[in-house]
């Protein structure tokens, strides 16, 4: 189960920055549940939660992530049906260069078709939304700066 599992999240992050939202759509289950720090976000359509995936898309692309390696840390089976899987996924450049680290918490299940669907997600480490702030943060200092 672990190499599927593997492979399924591989698959989710290479959907994720390739926009692939035929499939992204499929992968969850709605309402969703997205925790993130303190804030707790329902996506009640596939709609809704493709917007939010396409803003974090740009965020990534913009600096300048050209792949996502995924790597599962751990999985626990909850009430001998669910997954909790604790996966990060690595943001590189096409120099090779590390650029962000997500570490993301998911609770999924298979389905009938054998294949796995996520019911929730949690950001543990939200490394793409970090590194937005940074330079959000930067560029204000050097507004400030300047005047």
């Amino acid at each position: 189960m672990a190499e599927e599992l593997e492979s399924f999240f591989q698959r989710l992050a290479d959907s994720f920055l390739g926009g692939d939202e035929v499939w992204l759509a499929a992968a969850y289950t709605y309402p969703l549940s997205i925790f993130a720090g303190s804030t707790i976000r329902i996506e009640h359509s596939s709609a809704a939660l493709l917007t939010t995936l396409a803003k974090r898309r740009r965020d990534a692309i913009t600096f300048g992530a050209s792949i996502i390696r995924s790597q599962i840390v751990d999985i626990k089976v909850v009430k001998s049906l669910n997954l909790d899987v604790h996966v990060h996924w690595n943001f590189v450049a096409e120099t090779g260069r590390a650029i962000a680290q997500d570490r993301i918490r998911f609770l999924c299940r298979r389905t009938e078709s054998n294949d796995f669907i996520i019911e929730s997600v949690e950001f543990l480490v939200n490394g793409i939304a970090m590194l937005k702030k940074f330079h959000n943060d930067a560029d204000n200092q050097s507004v400030r700066l300047k005047t």
